[in-house]
């Protein structure tokens, strides 16, 4: 069982992808430096990777456009990728969604019934009262509202 101190806060798994991202490149800390122009210190970035430093979303902006990359990049490791992920088919009930939409307004309902809409829009198919998505699918809603897909359950009709 894993103990609080084992399980790394959000500045360390942010930090752990920095780095990863900086070492694939083979840049030291001082080429980023370069590469940003000075904007960001080599120190300072080493202070991000270790999680030992806070990192604002302007800071993240300029590492982002240093490397030439989406900030969503940041986010995404691979062992999260293998956890969430789910093979077969995935059906969402859209009678459930818009009745949870109804009952309550959170983020995660609004950002789901969002991309919902939007597969919805690509496929044309508007009469349905349910939506089959991709394992793929499933883990990019699962990146956009920042759930693992386990807790997105209660829109599910099926998973097969």
């Amino acid at each position: 069982m894993l103990k609080n101190a084992d399980i790394p806060t959000r500045a360390e798994v942010l930090g752990r992808s920095l780095r990863e991202i900086r070492l694939s490149r083979k840049w030291s800390l001082k080429d980023f430096e370069i590469a940003s122009g000075g904007r960001i210190k080599d120190v300072v970035l080493g202070s991000y990777e270790r999680g030992s430093r806070s990192i604002s979303v302007s800071k993240l902006e300029i590492i982002a456009a240093t490397y030439s990359i989406s900030m969503s990049a940041f986010f995404t490791n691979k062992q999260e990728l293998k956890s969430t992920e789910i093979h077969g088919r995935v059906v969402i009930d859209l009678r459930k969604l818009h009745e949870a939409l109804k009952a309550q307004d959170s983020e995660v309902t609004i950002l789901v019934d969002q991309f919902v809409k939007s597969i919805i829009n690509v496929r044309k198919d508007w009469n349905g009262e349910i939506l089959s998505l991709r394992s793929s699918d499933l883990i990019l809603l699962s990146m956009l509202t920042s759930s693992a897909c386990e807790n997105l359950d209660i829109y599910f009709l099926s998973k097969d």
